[in-house]
């Protein structure tokens, strides 16, 4: 777990599901994402079930606020090649409530926040 001032990221499971399926089927959430079709909240709930451990080369984090330990969206590292020290990071909050209050400043952590990242592929 990795905390801020704001929230702390933690490990996704099924148990998020519902949250993840609503924000995927919102336009205004997945105006800049690249997701191909929508899909029924049990795939969702299976594909939280079934994915690996979080991992170096794939990591999936919630994102919670500490205010009210409401999960606000998500954090998720993939594609990475260690050995150019790249890999892909999607951000985005969900819950449009949270939308403009300083709850995506995870963004301007720069090494820390990839650092922080790192540390919790562990607690999957």
């Amino acid at each position: 777990m990795a905390l801020g001032a704001l929230v702390k990221l933690r490990a996704m499971g099924p148990a998020d599901a519902d949250a993840l399926w609503r924000w995927n089927h919102d336009p205004q959430v997945m105006r800049w994402m690249d997701d191909t079709y929508a899909q029924p909240v049990e795939r969702v709930r299976k594909w939280l079930e079934e994915r690996p451990r979080n991992a170096y080369g794939d990591l999936l984090l919630g994102i919670e606020a500490l205010a009210d330990g409401q999960l606000i969206g998500l954090v998720m590292l993939h594609d990475a090649d260690p050995e150019k020290g790249i890999a892909k990071l999607d951000i985005y909050l969900g819950e449009k409530a949270y939308w403009g209050r300083g709850y995506a400043t995870l963004m301007r952590c720069g090494r820390s926040a990839a650092t922080a990242l790192r540390t919790c592929a562990s607690t999957r």
